[in-house]
């Protein structure tokens, strides 16, 4: 015989959590709290990328970037070729190229147009005027 309905709770807070006994209205005196609470993988993954999202919002992201770390998807294992391929493929490792020779890979359009306008053709010119009207901000004057 099985037991009627089941559910997550339906949104409720911290609810009883396990199975009630049906001596039918249950006066409030007698429920008790459990201690022991079952952690599902779907909890622990809601946690995880609960704090992960957290983490995220401190910094300034760009992108985020997920890596596969082996072909298994197996824990604790970490094959250097499939990462590293993944990191060329992506275009990771090039970036990194770019920053340690100096140039900037990292600056708003506005910034860029306020710091590289002098080698614009007439059309850039008109498209970093479009940008600083929109309140771009970025830089001086009018070059």
């Amino acid at each position: 015989g099985g037991g009627g309905g089941g559910g997550g709770g339906g949104g409720r807070g911290a609810g009883g959590g396990g199975p009630s006994p049906s001596k039918g209205g249950g006066g409030s005196a007698s429920k008790r709290a459990s201690t022991i609470v079952a952690v599902s993988v779907s909890s622990q993954f809601r946690a995880q990328l609960a704090m992960l999202l957290q983490r995220i919002s401190t910094t300034r992201p760009h992108y985020v970037r997920c890596l596969k770390p082996n072909d298994r998807n197996g824990p604790d294992q970490w094959h250097s070729r499939r990462v590293v391929n993944q990191l060329r493929c992506g275009g990771v490792l090039e970036a990194v190229r770019v920053a340690r020779a100096g140039y900037p890979n990292r600056i708003t359009h506005s910034e860029f147009l306020a710091r590289y306008h002098m080698l614009a053709t007439t059309a850039i010119h008109a498209a970093r005027r479009a940008v600083l009207s929109r309140g771009g901000g970025g830089g001086g004057g009018d070059g």
